[in-house]
């Protein structure tokens, strides 16, 4: 993926950027980035949610993520990669609508 340095106002370097998307529809979404943001409905995710996205290049990558609130039943998050797509699993459905930040991170070549 490419990546971007921003600078601030003074030219000095600032950070690293990177393509960023975001769902709020829950349940299975695709979202081709390699950072973003999807929902797992209130009463989803003990089943696991599919997450299609082809920034997700093989089962060894890594698939970061951050739950935006705490959900009482939800308090596990694991996400599993393949080809294209991870699967988000829960260890209980959520009891409320939870946002997941995400961050895809691939194995060097």
């Amino acid at each position: 993926f490419a990546m971007i340095l921003e600078a601030n106002q003074a030219g000095a370097f600032f950070g690293v950027a990177a393509e960023s998307a975001a769902s709020a529809a829950g349940g299975p979404v695709t979202i081709d980035a390699v950072s973003g943001r999807f929902r797992i409905a209130a009463g989803q995710g003990a089943a696991g949610i599919l997450i299609t996205n082809s920034r997700v290049l093989s089962a060894a990558s890594h698939v970061f993520l951050n739950p935006t609130r705490v959900d009482v039943t939800a308090v596990q998050i694991v996400a599993t990669a393949g080809v294209g797509s991870f699967t988000v699993t829960t260890t209980a459905n959520a009891t409320a609508n939870t946002d997941v930040d995400f961050f895809v991170v691939n194995p060097a070549a």
